[in-house]
């Protein structure tokens, strides 16, 4: 089907879904009906279609504010064109109209709209303007203070109504977009994933979806299935913003776009996972993925309860009175750095038990998390680098491996799934594994005992085995013999053992 861009806004409307302004229905009926698309009295895709184009003057497939102005749909007044993105009306006379934007008054004014999309009581949004100025003004960047506001699992993440009100007083008061600052402050993937996010509010995305009707949903996610397939198998060169924008999207208007396009024509391609998988690489393909895998979790009352309850907090939460600078600080006193700078070179550590402690029993995925944004902003380095300079060998990978686990947190997230996205979690873990360096093996050898004897379970009988069980990719790659693997202290070796004891237990109970 086709679609039609709105003055150049980065988003396609399908022509079914033509956002108009209420008082300008009467003008419209009064044109079409001219043109004699109303003649049945009512108005199909085609004609609207065909009416559309006749007003597109260069026919670039793109109708911008002069052509509709210079149409008959504007001859007495102007469409109010700040309007375009909040008003899906799909026009045939006015009752319709009206009716519509009863429906849409009704759904704007709802408690659920305003806790989603629109500005918190209380809510500062010049305050926040400024502390994110004062992160990006200046030498350096404090990368920290940013994700706060703009991740959005950040500490203080903003909505969409708010980011976009801190948008427009941020250029109001310095006189600059925090677009360009963010161009000019970030590089790579967190440059894309954070315009992404910032185009998300500019266009109202997620409130569009919520606030169309449920009958014209269908079109909406074919047009962005299109534009999705634009910016990636179909462009030479891939739209990371754009990918980034779509992946950031609420979770229920990206389960819905996923289920969408996985049965869409254009899946004959790759799925929205096979897309992102060949299309990316390193952390914009792990964080993208991650977004993924977030959407496979179900919100419903019975995971509410399991995240709530002491067990899953206990593994995969944090608690109150966790202190992550104070873990940073321990963590960079074993390590044998005291004061770091780009000249510096850090001592490589005697004995590193505490470190090793923390690393490997004392926290979990999350706390993790914290501790290596506490570590950033305390050290003005990344966790990670730092155990590249201060290790080497199989620790570094064991460590690199183990801060990579947390980034990914796979088994809070896997603690929550159903049987069957188990199932797609434990596969993406195989292809990983069977693909996978020194680093990589580690990672999935420091799963907890219960994922990593499911994993082990799936990939022996999968066919990724072809190539040799999870025991025999373990020795050649990190180089155990066989003689030592029964007893060897390496984390992976030793791992694998636990999980193997968890796998037959389970034999046990079920005979």
């Amino acid at each position: 089907m086709s679609e039609i861009k709105i003055n150049k806004i980065n988003q396609s409307v399908d022509i079914n879904k033509l956002i108009l302004q209420a008082h300008s229905c009467d003008d419209l009926e009064k044109t079409l009906t001219e043109k004699k698309y109303l003649e049945d009295g009512k108005i199909d895709e085609n004609e609207m279609m065909e009416f559309l184009t006749e007003i597109d003057d260069d026919k670039d497939g793109v109708i911008t504010v002069e052509e509709f102005d210079k149409s008959y749909l504007t001859k007495d007044k102007k469409v109010d064109f700040s309007d375009l993105q909040n008003f899906n009306m799909y026009v045939t006379n006015k009752a319709a109209a009206n009716d519509a934007q009863s429906k849409y008054f009704e759904k704007i004014n709802s408690e659920e709209y305003q806790s989603k999309y629109g500005i918190s009581e209380g809510f500062d949004a010049k305050a926040v303007a400024e502390v994110l100025r004062d992160a990006m003004k200046g030498w350096g960047t404090k990368e920290d203070v940013v994700k706060k506001y703009l991740d959005l699992d950040g500490e203080k993440a903003l909505s969409d109504g708010e980011l976009k009100e801190v948008m427009n007083v941020y250029e109001e008061k310095y006189g600059r977009t925090l677009e360009k600052d963010i161009r000019g402050d970030f590089s790579g993937f967190l440059e894309d994933k954070y315009i992404g996010r910032i185009k998300n509010a500019k266009t109202n995305i997620n409130s569009n979806y919520f606030l169309i009707d449920d009958n014209n949903k269908e079109n909406f996610l074919r047009g962005l299935s299109k534009e999705f397939y634009n910016a990636t198998t179909k462009k030479l060169g891939t739209d990371e913003e754009f990918v980034y924008g779509i992946m950031q999207m609420e979770s229920g208007l990206l389960k819905d776009f996923i289920d969408y396009y996985n049965k869409s024509e254009y899946a004959s391609f790759g799925t929205v996972k096979e897309t992102i998988k060949k299309e990316f690489s390193g952390k914009s393909k792990t964080e993208l993925l991650s977004l993924y895998n977030d959407i496979l979790v179900d919100d419903t009352e019975e995971t509410q309860n399991i995240v709530s309850s002491e067990d899953y907090q206990r593994k995969y939460g944090v608690s109150e009175d966790f202190d992550a600078k104070v873990v940073a600080k321990i963590l960079n006193k074993d390590i044998g750095i005291l004061n770091y700078s780009e000249r510096s070179v850090p001592q490589h550590p005697s004995s590193t038990e505490t470190f090793d402690r923390y690393m490997t029993t004392k926290l979990n995925d999350a706390e993790l998390q914290k501790v290596m944004d506490a570590y950033k902003e305390e050290y003005n380095i990344s966790l990670e680098e730092m155990v590249k300079r201060a290790f080497s060998g199989d620790k570094e990978n064991q460590y690199l491996a183990r801060l990579a686990k947390a980034r990914e947190n796979v088994e809070a997230r896997y603690a929550l799934m159903s049987n069957d996205n188990k199932e797609e979690i434990l596969k993406e873990l195989a292809q990983e594994f069977y693909d996978g360096d020194a680093i990589t093996i580690y990672k999935i050898m420091q799963l907890d005992t219960s994922l990593l004897a499911d994993f082990m379970e799936y990939f022996d009988k999968s066919e990724f085995s072809s190539s040799g069980s999870v025991k025999e990719i373990i020795s050649n790659t990190l180089n155990i013999s066989d003689k030592k693997f029964s007893d060897s202290d390496n984390i992976a070796a030793a791992n694998y053992r636990r999980a193997m004891s968890k796998i037959s237990l389970r034999k046990l109970t079920q005979q």
